[in-house]
């Protein structure tokens, strides 16, 4: 009978569970740590490579626990927000900066008072937060230009490891919300914005 696996990308540790559908019970759990970096006052970065070696060791942990280790499908979750910067050829161009990092405040406030509050919560259903990706890429743009001009392509932490494994860029709705960039009723991102 096939198995599905859950892989649950934290901020601090990865967590892998092999779940039976057909009985309802977990076959075998795994979790494995990474370090959040701080390389100066107000920053939290990871490195994406982190979290792709603990997402294969979990995840063959948890494989190696069973006598059928059969997985029909994994389905993803973990932290929100950060921001992961990729080349034309889908590889990091720089660490992570994570939902912890504080640097985008100024852009906060930058986002709000061009759009207007109102209107920038009508359009995403939440108002720019620091340490989310909209904030984060609006501090790039203005720190650190030439990192962004290389940038093909941003996606989220647990998309990441979506593109390690199927080797396709995407994303949820859920994930794309929060990220204060996107337009809420059109379902597109707000490039307005």
């Amino acid at each position: 009978m096939p198995l599905l696996l859950g892989l649950d990308l934290g901020t601090s540790s990865i967590k892998a569970v092999l779940f039976d559908p057909a009985t309802g019970t977990i076959q075998a759990t795994a979790a494995q740590e990474y370090p959040v970096n701080k390389p100066a006052p107000n920053r939290a970065e990871q490195n994406p490579a982190d979290w792709w070696q603990a997402a294969v060791a979990v995840t063959r942990r948890v494989v190696a626990n069973t006598s059928r280790p059969h997985v029909t499908a994994v389905s993803f979750s973990g932290q929100m927000h950060g921001t992961v910067l990729l080349n034309a050829q889908a590889n990091p161009l720089h660490p992570a900066i994570i939902w912890a990092d504080q640097r985008s405040a100024k852009a906060v406030q930058t986002l709000i008072q061009t759009v207007g509050a109102a209107d920038y919560a009508a359009i995403t259903g939440t108002l720019p937060a620091v340490g989310f990706l909209g904030a984060t890429l609006l501090w790039l743009a203005d720190q650190q230009p030439d990192l962004l001009a290389q940038v093909k392509n941003v996606v989220f932490p647990k998309d990441y490891l979506r593109l390690k494994m199927t080797g396709a860029i995407a994303t949820d709705m859920s994930d794309a919300a929060g990220s204060g960039i996107f337009n809420i009723h059109r379902q597109i991102w707000a490039r307005q914005i």
